[in-house]
């Protein structure tokens, strides 16, 4: 279901840092106080970028870069 929301998003953090330097915790929207949990960083972000995404609120400042280089016509 997507949301109609482009005013700001928050997100409360609950992170654990373990031995071996990976982190793992919780992640709730605010607005929609859904909660996910996550293991790694780039699983954190993703979560993040997804929610983002869901809201609507795509833009360049929250797309994820590639390596795929895009070509510009001239």
């Amino acid at each position: 279901m997507k949301m109609n929301d482009n005013g700001p998003q928050d997100f409360t953090l609950n992170i654990i840092i373990n031995n071996d330097r990976s982190i793992q915790g919780e992640i709730q929207h605010c607005q929609s106080n859904q909660t996910s949990y996550f293991r790694s960083l780039i699983e954190m972000i993703i979560l993040i970028n997804g929610k983002l995404n869901e809201v609507q609120l795509s833009q360049p400042s929250n797309e994820f870069r590639s390596w795929v280089k895009e070509v510009i016509p001239l």
